[in-house]
């Protein structure tokens, strides 16, 4: 393993700039350049200097590794065992000190924490000086709404996952997001949040709204008229991931056509790479909405799985078949809806398919012959059917 100076040629003088004596202003440094290697492989160096080999080391491996994009490059078994080993030896003594919850490690340092609202206001601001954190998931956060709100670490962040708790209800959204600093939240979790469509509202009123790039609202009851209100607001311009799986959301407060219909229709969400509306009653006509609206030529994934479509005709897959607009489009999962052999045949002779990654049909109910027509496409490795062998 070589020294950063010796693998980048940087100049001596420019470098020496970054080396600190105080751990916390490393991590700083770090913090503020979170997509940099320089300060992370700096710090390598200057940890080695100062007899701390093994940590350099581990640095120096997982930065590496995170710039082999494929699992085939044969450096990757060998970065990976070891990473594996410096973990299984060192990992107590590398992680947050006297946090519970779970942490990870990325590109050396502690990125990821997964814990409890009232182990982080016990820890306070110190979390933030101690590991480069950007990504947190929080449990039990409704019942510290304030106090959470008003941590400076949060600054830092870009992904903030507050599953399962009750973010919708008490006016928590508002109360939270309009006082907590978060300058470079892009991701967004709220799933299982009781967010009803006036808390999406709120959301939308939020500042650091306008920024997010992905926003996961499944397990929600944001119905019709959430939907129609994510679609009208300028505050989700810059959304390019948008997640709204039904998780079991009751038929009344879930999506139907009119919903996905506003979505593909809106003039704000016309950024969208990934668009999930798993488990709802969209039906045909919310997918045809989807493949008719010119607004969808940038999305690369389409999720509509279980969602009751190809029930009373095969009007939802000869939209997508016949689309002009979803020419970005490399996974389909329509797993779970029904497919006739009209339907089949029409997906089958798709000429998008010589494209696309996957198109997923497990659990598909399929009519007589529709199998057989999918088997027998020419592109016929592009298609999923779980278990099921398709030749």
């Amino acid at each position: 393993m070589f020294h950063y100076r010796s693998i980048c040629g940087y100049n001596e003088a420019k470098l020496v700039g970054y080396v600190m004596s105080d751990h916390a202003a490393f991590i700083a440094a770090i913090a503020d350049r979170p997509l940099d290697d320089v300060p992370r492989l700096v710090y390598a160096d200057y940890l080695e200097e100062n007899g701390d080999s093994a940590r350099a080391e581990f640095i120096r491996v997982q930065c590496e590794l995170a710039r082999i994009a494929d699992d085939n490059d044969p450096r990757h078994d060998e970065l990976s065992d070891r990473e594996s080993e410096l973990l299984r030896v060192h990992r107590a003594e590398w992680t947050i000190p006297d946090l519970r919850g779970r942490q990870e490690f990325r590109r050396g340092f502690v990125e990821v924490v997964r814990t409890t609202a009232e182990w982080l206001v016990a820890f306070g601001p110190r979390l933030f000086d101690l590991a480069p954190v950007v990504h947190m998931r929080i449990q039990n956060a409704d019942a510290h709404i304030d106090a959470l709100a008003e941590l400076p670490g949060l600054a830092q962040l870009e992904t903030l996952d507050l599953t399962n708790n009750s973010f919708g209800m008490r006016d928590r959204i508002q109360r939270f997001f309009s006082v907590a600093r978060l300058d470079r939240l892009r991701r967004l979790i709220l799933r299982n949040n009781q967010i009803w469509p006036e808390a999406i509202q709120q959301l939308a009123a939020a500042p650091c709204t306008r920024q997010l790039t992905w926003l996961e609202l499944s397990g929600n009851p944001i119905s019709d008229e959430g939907a129609v209100m994510l679609a009208m607001n300028a505050a989700f311009t810059s959304l390019r991931k948008l997640i709204a799986k039904c998780d079991e959301v009751p038929y009344t407060e879930s999506v139907h056509a009119a919903g996905a219909a506003a979505i593909s229709a809106s003039t704000t969400l016309t950024n969208l790479r990934e668009l999930n509306l798993a488990d709802h009653y969209i039906g045909d006509a919310g997918l045809a909405a989807i493949a008719s609206s010119h607004n969808m030529t940038g999305l690369e994934r389409l999720n509509v799985a279980y969602n009751d479509i190809g029930t009373i005709g095969d009007n939802g897959i000869e939209a997508v078949v016949d689309s002009r607009y979803l020419t970005a489009l490399t996974l389909f999962t329509y797993s779970g809806n029904h497919l006739s052999r009209i339907a089949a045949q029409a997906l089958a002779g798709w000429p998008r398919l010589q494209r696309m990654k996957r198109v997923n049909l497990v659990d598909c109910e399929f009519a007589t012959g529709a199998r057989e027509e999918i088997w027998a496409s020419r592109w016929a490795d592009r298609f999923w059917l779980g278990n099921e062998e398709v030749e």
